[in-house]
């Protein structure tokens, strides 16, 4: 093992950086006051965290920040830019539309099949009205070749998911219909028929784009750093001088006795694989050069190797040091 001191310095915005990312975002508003017919493509466009999904959500499972502004703004309006400290994010959101939908949802469907595109027509349509007048929905389907179940659909178990195309279809459809309703519904690749039969808690849900940016530094910010650490590195060459000098220079050292080789990083910082092989490596006295770690290559990362520690059982002495 090694005791080893270290320092994890983390890039943080600066007020500049800030004030960069709410003009962008004051753009963003301005284009989503607009009409357009592509809202998926403009949300990945703008850098979002949360991309757009075509199937309207109940408040419980919009962000939170969001969810709590829905009353300040009518169909059609912009609410932002606003801005969520929990998150460190510059969010702006679009309220499309308000529709009724449910919690959960208990249905059939089965796909309808024949040889052609009228003869498949035919079907759905004959399945349709056989179904409304009484016929068992599930015999039908035997009939067909298919085992058709009713089952319970939880809103809670797609709304978080991001749901475009036929899915997003079939689902709008599925909020759309009251219990006991049979409907035939065509899908760019089937034709299928669907019975509600029992649905739970009629609730609002909201058609939202919304635009949640998390506030990053810029290219500058991140050299500034580096160029700050590599100055003070350049004067401070060893543990010794890392121990005597890192506070007055702002940097905070840490220490961590008995780090193993088994780690699959230093000290829990993400991405600092390369550290940890040069830290078993060095040599007692060692610091190590710069490393740009973190999961968004967010912190610097400086090495020092105070001691080397034999295999086998530790002193009483370091034990308790």
């Amino acid at each position: 093992s090694r005791d080893i001191v270290y320092i994890d310095y983390e890039i943080t915005p600066s007020d500049a950086d800030r004030k960069s990312q709410l003009e962008e975002m004051n753009e963003v508003v301005g284009q989503l006051e607009s009409e357009m017919d592509d809202y998926a493509s403009f949300v990945r466009r703008s850098g979002s965290d949360i991309a757009y999904s075509e199937v309207a959500r109940s408040a419980k499972n919009l962000p939170v920040d969001v969810a709590e502004r829905l009353d300040s703004v009518k169909v059609g309006g912009v609410f932002g830019p606003f801005y969520d400290g929990i998150e460190d994010t510059y969010n702006a959101f679009k309220l499309l539309s308000v529709v009724k939908g449910y919690d959960s949802i208990q249905f059939s469907v089965m796909q309808v099949v024949a040889d052609d595109a009228e003869a498949i027509s035919a079907r759905a349509d004959s399945i349709e009205k056989a179904v409304k007048k009484g016929a068992d929905f599930a015999e039908i389907a035997a009939k067909y070749g298919q085992t058709s179940v009713a089952q319970w659909l939880a809103a809670d178990a797609y709304e978080p998911a991001t749901i475009t195309g036929d899915n997003a279809i079939y689902l709008n459809k599925l909020n759309s219909m009251k219990k006991g309703e049979v409907a035939v519904l065509n899908l760019s690749n089937a034709t299928i028929v669907i019975k509600v039969f029992d649905v739970k808690n009629p609730v609002d849900k909201y058609n939202t784009v919304i635009v949640k940016r998390p506030v990053q530094f810029s290219e500058t910010t991140s050299n500034d750093a580096y160029n700050k650490l590599s100055a003070f590195l350049s004067v401070n060459t060893t543990v010794d001088d890392l121990k005597a000098n890192a506070e007055n220079s702002d940097f905070h050292l840490l220490y961590y006795p008995g780090f193993q080789s088994y780690s699959h990083n230093v000290a829990g910082v993400a991405k600092s694989t390369e550290a940890l092989r040069w830290t078993f490596g060095a040599q007692e006295g060692e610091v190590s050069r710069i490393y740009e770690v973190g999961g968004a290559n967010d912190h610097l990362l400086v090495v020092g190797v105070e001691k080397i520690n034999p295999r086998g059982t530790i002193s009483i002495e370091d034990a308790t040091a």
